[in-house]
């Protein structure tokens, strides 16, 4: 039989890739550790590891079985963090956003809402959209505020409640001392002759953004990708590059001005929902959707 100790030591070792490191990461012995890898591999049937020199590379048996017990251990995960806080004896609300879209909303939401009820813990986690919306899916949130495009899109569409809440419009971006930077206005030309850093593609966002250029036969100058909003940030405010920020961001760097450009404002602008599961229903849940209509 498969138990949770197995798979929690087979996804450090996916994690690391290696069987020293996951050894220490889990405070136990290294041969304690391969005991385990073999006991699963008994029990699967299959081997789970190749040796490639020094390296270990999953076999596609083991890329199958680490796909199916991630939600199994991040619920637990989840359950070991409400065993600690104390949340499993009192009323709870777990509630994410995505950093980029969501956060034009989530922190005056959070804060109505935590003043409105402060009988329900509120916990808050932060990420990208798509990682959201599966811990939403896997049941380890209870509501994600992000993008409206997961609403129509693969594998998301149709598969949640979804709540319209407001805008998230990006601005572009450039410190100072940036030769654009006394413009009131620019064209996408304009923007795409200069380097700018973008997130990753993995951010739908920045392939939303990259997508309303190319749509006018312009490509984006990128000089870095990066999976923080803060790097972005920063980058902007020392006049290297341009870039695309929320308006909180904006706000409160005094080192950054933001260019109108309204060949693309509309497309930049990102309408932002609410999504929960279908079904799901609780007293929290209510009182969240209420102080939701209350604001907007």
């Amino acid at each position: 039989m498969i138990t949770l100790k197995h798979m929690k030591y087979f996804s450090a070792v996916c994690r690391t890739m290696n069987i020293t490191k996951a050894a220490e990461e889990l405070y136990i012995s290294q041969p304690a550790l391969s005991l385990a890898m073999k006991e699963l591999e008994h029990e699967v049937g299959s081997p789970l590891f190749e040796k490639h020199g020094n390296r270990i590379v999953l076999t596609e048996t083991a890329r199958i079985l680490l796909k199916e017990i991630r939600p199994i251990t991040d619920r637990a995960d989840h359950l070991n963090r409400m065993i600690e806080e104390g949340t499993l004896s009192r009323k709870y609300f777990r509630f994410g956003f995505s950093s980029i879209v969501g956060i034009s909303a989530a922190p005056d939401l959070c804060h109505q809402f935590s003043q409105r009820h402060p009988e329900i813990n509120l916990i808050i986690s932060e990420g990208v959209g798509p990682d959201m919306l599966e811990q939403l899916d896997h049941g380890v949130l209870d509501a994600v505020l992000t993008g409206s495009y997961y609403d129509t899109a693969a594998p998301w569409a149709g598969k949640f409640h979804t709540m319209d809440i407001s805008f998230s419009p990006l601005a572009y971006c450039v410190g100072k001392k940036h030769p654009l930077a006394k413009r009131k206005s620019v064209t996408a030309e304009e923007i795409a002759a200069y380097p700018v850093i973008m997130l990753r593609e993995s951010y739908p966002v920045a392939r939303h953004i990259e997508s309303a250029f190319e749509a006018r036969g312009y490509h984006l100058n990128i000089a870095l990708r990066t999976d923080q909003i803060f790097t972005v940030e920063q980058f902007i405010s020392s006049g290297f590059a341009a870039g695309f920020l929320p308006q909180p961001a904006i706000d409160g760097n005094s080192r950054i001005v933001s260019v109108s450009c309204d060949e693309i404002s509309a497309d930049i602008t990102s309408p932002v929902k609410l999504y929960r599961k279908k079904g799901s229903s609780s007293d929290t849940m209510n009182s969240f959707l209420e102080c939701i209509r209350n604001n907007t």
